[in-house]
This record gives C-alpha cells, sequence and structure tokens, in this order.
C-alpha cells in the first residue's frame, strides 16, 4: 500500500469518497487504494467480496456490502469530464478480466486461461452483471458491449437455467 494514512478513512459516507478513492488519493473501508487493489493477486480478488463494489460502483445499493459507495448524477458527470477516473475505470476492467482468464485486446476479448468459474453458476458471475453495469453507467460502452459478446458467444449452446438466468441479468446491465 501507499503512504496515505488512517486519516484518509475518517469520512463516514463511502459515496463521497468514491472519487478520491478512484484517483488514487484515498482508501476504501478496507485501506485499499484503487492501484492496491490492481496488484492483489487472483486470490485476494476471488475471495475479497467487499472491493468489487468500489472498483465497479453502480448506483444500486450492494446486497453484500452495506458500506459500498453509491455512484450519483454528480458522480457519473465527474467520471465523465476527468478522462483519469475513466483510464482508471479501464484498468480495474482489465485486471478483472485477466481475473476471469480473459484479455481485451484491440477491440476483442479472448479467453488465455480456462477458469472454472465459467463451468458453473457462482458469484462471480455476480460480479459481471456488475462490472457490465458500471461499464455502461461510466462511459466505457464499447468495452461493456464487447464483454457481454464474448458472454454470448461463450455461453451460446449452454441453455441451464443459470446460464438463461445469468444472460438476463447481463441484458439488463446492458440496458437491453
Amino acid at each position: 500500500m501507499n503512504d496515505l494514512t488512517c486519516s484518509d478513512l475518517l469520512t463516514s459516507d463511502p459515496s463521497e469518497r468514491l472519487i478520491p478513492f478512484y484517483l488514487n488519493e484515498q482508501r476504501n473501508q478496507s485501506g485499499f487504494t484503487i492501484g492496491d487493489i490492481w496488484i492483489l493477486d487472483d486470490a485476494e480478488l476471488e475471495y475479497n467480496h467487499e472491493i468489487i463494489q468500489w472498483v465497479f460502483p453502480t448506483k444500486k445499493e450492494s446486497d453484500y456490502n452495506p458500506e459500498a459507495p453509491l455512484l450519483n448524477e454528480t458522480q457519473i458527470q465527474l467520471w465523465s469530464a476527468d478522462p483519469r477516473l475513466s483510464e482508471n475505470l479501464r484498468c480495474s476492467f482489465h485486471r478483472y478480466l485477466r481475473f476471469f482468464g480473459l484479455e481485451y485486446d484491440d477491440g476483442e476479448i479472448r479467453q488465455f486461461k480456462e477458469k472454472l468459474l465459467w463451468n458453473h453458476l457462482n458469484h462471480n458471475w455476480l460480479r459481471v452483471t456488475r462490472i457490465l453495469d458500471s461499464l455502461n453507467t461510466l462511459g466505457l460502452t464499447k468495452e461493456a458491449q464487447v464483454f457481454f459478446g464474448w458472454l454470448q458467444r461463450h455461453f451460446a449452446e449452454v441453455t441451464t437455467a443459470d446460464v438463461v438466468t445469468s444472460m438476463s441479468h447481463w441484458s439488463k446491465a446492458m440496458r437491453l
């Protein structure tokens, strides 16, 4: 972790800390900066269930992390106005793709590593919904569309209830 102090955590409203957090200027309630999260290993990303809401904020309250920030219209406008926020969101997206065994290259997503998380419904599929929603809300619609396209191709031949339900949630996150 970098040299930010515990005083960074004094603001009680997590939503007020979201922009400074995303600019790598402040820690979240777990003590991470956005830069710290990008260098976590896959096991740490897998088992930490509090950071996904910070890395991919949305307007929807989290059922799993009541301390998670919620996006408001002012923050969404700031995201459009400050390219650093969009670039950091893009970095977060690339990091989570690697966690999923995927990579984004030249406008395409390809799977470079088999990951068991794609074999059956699990909490990572909920993370996908949040990621798509956040990317769309915060202006990275092209990345969201490419990711959704990969999901559609990957699950094209699978008709289990879990996949059908998840695809419905992912479509809603895409605003389809």
